[in-house]
């Protein structure tokens, strides 16, 4: 075995470790992206693994894809969805990143090469990643627009573009696209699972109140139950001991008013969802 076909093996080795090193590097550039983000941070996990094992495995052949890989494209498809490029395409910048860097220190730190021997090693990962990682754009970019176009500007897009705009703090955003006066009180919650659209329409049921629902990926919806006055003592019992159906999970944040908290109790109903086990 040479010494490249050695190296490559190595990296493919480390693939996982490689995943977790890029939701590190998203932490330290972007400390609140799992707040503000409608994927998780094992969403994100699962999704990076799939594509570094891939380029790696890619790597060892010396290959590049000729179409967009799966694992991406399926990536694609979602953050279309959810309408989250930037954050999409500033995690694959940092994980081409992580792979040169580790790539460097595995050559640099290897007994036994000569200089001519690490030079040549260096070059070829060097040339490799980026040229992955240009094609790699352009495949990506390509998915995602096909998928936008998909998706049209149906009225269920439209009121999740709208909702999004305005939690994102856009100067132009209002809440006309999907009625709601925002200068009520308001329960953020986040649902998910097969029973999570149940939950979270029964419990607004149970409190009599309006719900707002959006849907930015599939089997997972953010919500808010809204009302006039504040949410009394019985009300707040009332969600503590909501039995959740099958399937579902729920988390809720605290009760907020105005267009700020409408914005707050999302994020703190981001946080209760971090915070679930795993699996739920």
């Amino acid at each position: 075995m040479g010494q490249f076909d050695r190296l490559a093996d190595e990296m493919l080795a480390r693939a996982d470790s490689f995943a977790g090193q890029l939701l590190e590097r998203l932490g330290e550039r972007s400390p609140n992206w799992d707040v503000e983000s409608a994927f998780s941070r094992e969403q994100v996990l699962a999704t990076a693994r799939a594509s570094v094992q891939f380029q790696l495995r890619a790597f060892s052949r010396d290959e590049l894809p000729k179409s967009c890989p799966e694992a991406d494209a399926a990536a694609a498809r979602t953050v279309a969805r959810a309408g989250e490029l930037r954050i999409f395409a500033h995690a694959y910048r940092v994980a081409q990143m992580v792979l040169w860097e580790a790539w460097f220190a595995l050559v640099e730190d290897s007994a036994g090469l000569d200089a001519k021997e690490r030079r040549e090693l260096l070059t070829r990962g060097s040339d490799y990643f980026f040229r992955y990682a240009d094609l790699l754009g352009d495949y990506i970019s390509t998915v995602y627009r096909e998928e936008r176009a998909k998706l049209g500007a149906t009225n269920g897009r439209r009121r999740f573009r709208a909702v999004k705009a305005l939690l994102d703090g856009h100067p132009l955003a209002s809440s006309a696209d999907f009625d709601l006066d925002l200068e009520q009180h308001h329960l953020g919650l986040l649902a998910w699972g097969r029973g999570g659209e149940e939950a979270a329409r029964g419990l607004a049921t149970l409190l009599g109140r309006p719900l707002l629902l959006v849907d930015p990926l599939e089997h997972n919806w953010w919500g808010w139950i809204s009302g006039q006055r504040p949410f009394d003592l019985a009300e707040q019992r009332a969600v503590e001991t909501f039995d959740l159906p099958a399937g579902a999970g729920l988390a809720i944040g605290l009760q907020e008013a105005g267009a700020r908290g409408f914005r707050s109790t999302h994020r703190q109903a981001k946080r209760a969802r971090m915070l679930a086990p795993s699996g739920t």
